[in-house]
């Protein structure tokens, strides 16, 4: 026990040497070694000393929180994870529905992790380099049903929640964009909001009349109360935006007393992209006000609703029947 304690005073590195000093005179032995050696690693106590380097690195917090909590669940279930027990975690995640981009996510945090590991010479293979990233694959948003938006926006609610739905069902935003909205980056007059988005990018997004008059009362409100502050949904600390899980939180309580299925913020955000572009918006209209950093983002992600109205459309011009009736409406008229 004495010996143990010592070795685990040494520096990673050394400790590495060590087993593989222990590990090479078992051979000599001809003792039986396991054939994956790396299994005797405790894996979790390496998760803070990663996690720290991320934050020297600059890593944003929210991909923080997210690399954190991908690695923690997947060693609470496995302690020692093999390149098996990776690739099946994420076939797990593309079964369950997750698009490419989320199982991509997750294997970089898996990659993150295990590189860190093994320059540090804690492992000696680094299973997680060896995983290719998943194809992308099509997948079809679920927004929002017409009959669970009709219902949320009859159920009775706070001018704060009602503010909230409104720009979501206005305005396409993201649950971290409504989060942190700012008084000072809302112009009335202009029906316009500045929000930050993804990568920290600011974009402006236009509201209609009713919106921005909802938007208008609710600040009136807060400020009636004597927040002077400068969020537009300031949390239990005046001085901090709400945070986004209360937003999310809110809209599940709302469903259940609304009698519908449950649905995400973000569901709004999909209801909005769909219902505009199956109105007849532009392509490059929506893919602005959603944020998107490319044109073809939008298409990828809605492609189903632009190729059924273009079907549909292509159909009635072009169709054997309808030009054998047009044809012949043109006879009779002769």
């Amino acid at each position: 026990m004495e010996f143990y304690s010592l070795l685990l005073r040494l520096s990673p590195a050394k400790q590495r040497l060590v087993r593989e000093l222990v590990w090479n005179l078992a051979q000599l032995e001809t003792l039986t070694i396991p054939a994956d050696h790396d299994a005797r690693l405790e894996y979790m106590a390496h998760v803070d000393g990663w996690l720290t380097s991320l934050v020297a690195r600059k890593f944003a917090p929210e991909t923080l929180r997210r690399y954190s909590r991908q690695i923690h669940r997947l060693l609470k279930d496995n302690p020692h994870p093999t390149q098996a027990i990776l690739e099946s975690a994420l076939a797990a995640e593309i079964s369950a529905g997750k698009t490419a981009g989320t199982v991509s996510r997750m294997l970089e945090a898996f990659r993150s992790f295990y590189s860190y590991l093994a320059e540090r010479g804690l492992i000696s293979i680094n299973a997680a380099a060896k995983i290719p990233k998943p194809r992308d694959y099509p997948t079809v948003r679920q927004p929002a049903t017409q009959l669970q938006v009709d219902a949320v926006f009859k159920s009775p609610k706070s001018l704060k929640h009602q503010t909230q739905l409104m720009l979501f069902v206005d305005c396409g935003l993201r649950v971290r964009e409504l989060a942190f909205a700012r008084i000072s980056k809302i112009d009335i007059e202009a029906k316009s909001i500045s929000v930050i988005g993804k990568g920290s990018k600011p974009r402006s997004v236009p509201m209609s009349s009713v919106t921005a008059d909802i938007v208008s009362s609710h600040i009136q409100d807060i400020r009636s109360l004597g927040y002077t502050g400068d969020w537009l949904f300031p949390g239990r600390d005046s001085s901090k935006p709400t945070n986004p899980d209360a937003i999310r939180t809110f809209f599940y309580h709302l469903c259940d007393r609304a009698g519908v299925n449950r649905f995400s913020p973000h569901q709004l955000r999909h209801y909005f992209a769909t219902a505009t572009l199956s109105a007849g918006a532009s392509l490059k209209a929506i893919s602005s006000i959603l944020g998107h950093a490319r044109t073809s983002t939008t298409v990828n992600t809605y492609w189903h609703i632009v190729e059924q109205e273009e079907v549909s459309n292509q159909h009635a011009r072009y169709s054997p029947l309808q030009q054998h009736l047009k044809g012949a409406e043109c006879s009779n008229q002769e």
